[in-house]
């Protein structure tokens, strides 16, 4: 019985210090690395979530304007007139704001015809707009029309290889749009479960470049 478990000790022990196991082990993890399964994503990204609790970085000098039930409460039916919008940006720059972005995107005309009224404070007061890519073109758009700031690219290959593209830009209307400093596109890549990790700073449509909203307030803010 002893020789016989010593036997089997050492038959274990053969195969487990066997060359052959471990190529098969590290051709099994290269499979898994390669398919990335949803479980393996999951879990690595529920590491990275778990590292980045402890990497708390606030900012004082930014600050979020957020329209909420007070808002609504004070100016009425949401989406509200455009002369609100201009009344809210004024309102931060006699804050002390030194410079406003806006997130909230005016494709259509406003139906309370107060569009006059933001583009005059969007030509007095620094302001970045915001626009959108997307794969659904529910709203047709010339792209002749659209506005983007221009990109330098600087060495061999193709950039928009690596970037995520789009076939439709939605932008806003044109007087606002050329009244804005600047505009910048507000796109996420969602990982597998769902939680926005990723922001983009460039996207392409139609074989041209546009720039991220965080990185076109870069830019007017560097002037």
């Amino acid at each position: 019985m002893v020789d016989q478990k010593s036997s089997l000790r050492k038959t274990i022990s053969k195969v487990l210090l066997s060359p052959w196991l471990a190529l098969l082990t590290f051709a099994a993890l290269l499979a898994v690395k390669f398919a990335d399964p949803y479980l393996v994503e999951s879990s690595r990204l529920s590491t990275y979530d778990y590292i980045m609790l402890d990497e708390k970085i606030e900012a004082e000098n930014i600050v979020v304007a957020n329209i909420g039930e007070a808002a609504i409460e004070k100016y009425g039916q949401y989406p509200f007139p455009r002369e609100v919008y201009s009344e809210i940006i004024r309102d931060l720059y006699a804050q002390g704001a030194y410079l406003v972005g806006s997130t909230i995107m005016f494709p259509e005309y406003d139906r309370f015809g107060g569009d006059g009224a933001l583009e005059q404070t969007l030509s007095e007061y620094p302001i970045v707009l915001a626009q959108s890519v997307s794969a659904d073109c529910t709203l047709p758009t010339n792209p002749q029309d659209i506005r983007r700031t221009g990109v330098a690219v600087i060495g061999d290959g193709q950039a928009s290889d690596f970037l995520p593209n789009y076939p439709c830009v939605l932008d806003n209307i044109p007087i606002l749009q050329e009244a804005a400093s600047g505009v910048g596109v507000t796109s996420t890549l969602p990982e597998t479960d769902g939680v926005v990790r990723r922001v983009p700073l460039l996207a392409t449509s139609d074989g041209e470049y546009y720039p991220s909203f965080a990185l076109e307030l870069l830019r007017v803010l560097a002037g």
